[in-house]
């Protein structure tokens, strides 16, 4: 039998490896893309992945959170499991989507310039997202690690948890009450950019994987209904 202090050298070995061959994974269909063996719907299949792992896992979340349905233990494990899930088919899916694009510009397809603005972008969105991470979880760890073992589902108040999201995230009810000024500016930068990023990602499916996969390109059709109510919600 392994002793107790061999084994975090062995977890720390598992990590390790499978670190490897995820990176290796990740190399491969970016290695592939820029061969040209890879279309566009790979990428976009792998981005539809990694939305429904992240989207499945913040719903997990929730009804950890604000319900006392389930089991804490398996909501929580799943949960888990199913964000690194969603973050490894993001990072499959850019991979996939960098090669593919990159092979598209050598040969023509794509202006050159695409080639720079891509990785910008991508580059923006890390920073974005290691920023989130280190103010939202880095910051907490200590904090979590320390009361964790004191902090028991059974003891929170899943009334409270619901109504504080809906007067302090959805409504801003405490900003009302000291300016309706500042309220009103808050919420129309706060929701417009919420529904900008939604819509932008709904375009993206309909723009870019919905042609890849072979569907009716309907974003590109003249005149098409689904086309001009997009153009209005972006004016809005």
């Amino acid at each position: 039998m392994l002793s107790t202090s061999a084994l975090p050298q062995e977890t720390a070995s598992i990590q390790r490896a499978s670190f490897t061959v995820e990176a290796c994974a990740g190399l491969a269909l970016l290695v592939a893309g820029l061969a040209g063996q890879l279309s566009a719907a790979w990428g976009y299949a792998l981005f539809c992945l990694a939305a429904a792992g992240l989207g499945c896992a913040l719903m997990l979340m929730a009804i950890l959170t604000l319900s006392r349905q389930g089991k804490t233990a398996t909501l929580v494990s799943w949960g888990i499991r199913l964000a690194r899930f969603g973050v490894l088919a993001y990072v499959f899916a850019v991979c996939a989507l960098s090669g593919h694009y990159t092979h598209e510009t050598f040969i023509g397809k794509m202006e050159w310039h695409w080639v720079i603005f891509g990785p910008l972008i991508l580059f923006a969105l890390v920073c974005v997202e290691l920023g989130i991470y280190r103010k939202l979880l880095k910051a907490n760890a200590i904090s979590w690690n320390r009361y964790s073992r004191f902090i028991n589902r059974d003891d929170a108040d899943p009334v409270a948890m619901r109504k504080t999201l809906v007067d302090e995230v959805i409504v801003h009810r405490s900003l009302w009450q000291i300016s309706k000024l500042r309220w009103l500016r808050h919420t129309l930068i706060f929701w417009g950019f919420t529904a900008m990023f939604l819509m932008e990602l709904a375009a993206v499916f309909l723009r870019e994987a919905g042609p890849s996969f072979g569907w009716p390109d309907i974003w590109r059709t003249p005149g098409h209904p689904v086309r001009l109510a997009f153009d209005l919600a972006y004016d809005v």
